[in-house]
């Protein structure tokens, strides 16, 4: 008995799938009353495909975000200990982690040892 290998021509483009020929019989008394019996056309439309479409508003600039994503690595302790406090003060990790930035930026202008605010 030969085994059925895997290639690319079993794919199908996206909403294009159908079934098998020998797919088996619908039961119509298990499908929903607005289902039509037999089988279902491959969805046409679909929207990752569509060329985007001109708008209004194609030459104004998009506003800028007033938060900037930032990427932090913490050892398991520091997490752990983020976590205590954060519950302990009723604050979310995020609003924790803001407040420390903040303090330490203005402790580091106040010294003099950035001249970034001046």
């Amino acid at each position: 008995m030969a085994m059925a290998s895997l290639n690319a021509s079993l794919l199908a483009p996206k909403g294009c799938a159908a079934p098998a020929a020998n797919a088996p019989a619908l039961i119509p008394s298990a499908l929903p009353h607005s289902a039509p019996i037999g089988r279902i056309a491959p969805n046409t439309h679909n929207k990752a495909h569509e060329a985007p479409r001109e708008t209004q508003d194609a030459g104004k600039k998009k506003p800028e975000k007033k938060t900037k994503k930032k990427s932090l690595r913490l050892s398991a302790s520091m997490d752990k200990d983020l976590r205590l406090l954060a519950v302990r003060n009723g604050m979310s990790q995020q609003a924790l982690l803001e407040k420390a930035v903040s303090d330490y930026l203005d402790r580091a202008y106040a010294a003099g040892d950035c001249i970034c605010r001046r």
